[in-house]
This record gives C-alpha cells, sequence and structure tokens, in this order.
C-alpha cells in the first residue's frame, strides 16, 4: 500500500477533514504515527491489513444504512428525498453587500440614495 492509497482510503472513509484523528482512533494509534505513516515509502503490512479491513466494513455498513433509509421512506418515517432544481445545483451567486447610502431615508437630513449617485451628481466648481 502506498501513501497515496493510505490517505484515499482515510479520507474516504472518514472525510477530507480530521480523517488521521478517527483513522487513529480506530487502529488504536496514535495520530503522529499515522501522520508518519503517510510519509513513509510503504506502509506496515499489519497496518495495511486492518486499514483494508475497515475499508470493507465501512463499505458494507454504508450498503446498508442507505437500505434502512430507503426502508425509512417507503414507510413513511421520513420524508421523501428532495429533488434539487437545476438552477440551485452549485453554489448560490452573490451579489455581495448592499449600496451603501447617505444618511438614513427616515431622518428629514438623510437623502437615502446611494453614494454613487450623490458623487455623481455632485456640482463643479470652477478653477480659481
Amino acid at each position: 500500500m502506498t501513501p497515496l492509497e493510505f490517505e484515499r482510503i482515510g479520507k474516504k472513509m472518514y472525510g477530507p477533514h480530521r480523517w488521521r484523528s478517527q483513522l487513529a482512533l480506530n487502529l488504536g494509534l496514535n495520530v503522529s504515527t499515522i501522520w508518519r505513516m503517510g510519509k513513509r515509502e510503504d506502509i506496515p503490512h499489519l497496518v495495511e491489513v486492518a486499514v483494508r479491513g475497515l475499508l470493507e466494513r465501512h463499505k458494507v455498513n454504508s450498503i446498508a444504512e442507505k437500505a434502512v433509509v430507503e426502508q425509512l421512506r417507503k414507510e413513511g418515517r421520513l420524508r421523501p428525498k428532495l429533488k434539487r432544481k437545476a438552477a440551485y445545483a452549485g453554489k448560490v451567486k452573490r451579489n455581495g453587500r448592499p449600496k451603501k447610502t447617505v444618511g438614513n431615508p427616515v431622518d428629514s437630513g438623510g437623502t437615502g440614495v446611494p453614494a454613487d449617485d450623490i458623487a455623481d451628481s455632485a456640482p463643479v466648481l470652477p478653477d480659481l
């Protein structure tokens, strides 16, 4: 087993963040040992067998969990899976913050118009 394969399996089982700590917990090793194994040229055979066994168990548990969830949905104990609209399939684009207004529109002194519009309409003074 190569270090890249070791890391790929760890991320597949536990996600991209903190996978080393979860793998160390399940293998009964220290986190720094897991980190060092990821830097070696090859992983010790005993650890390789244990990691592959954890991966197989993870696959079986994932399949079983999906089957249970689907059965609960059929029975009506879980809400049906919502289908996402095509427009929202990716991330929603945001325009950022709204334009800053000058003054408070409620107060008599404030204009309540965007600051850019005020700057454009300001009178130009002649040079003396």
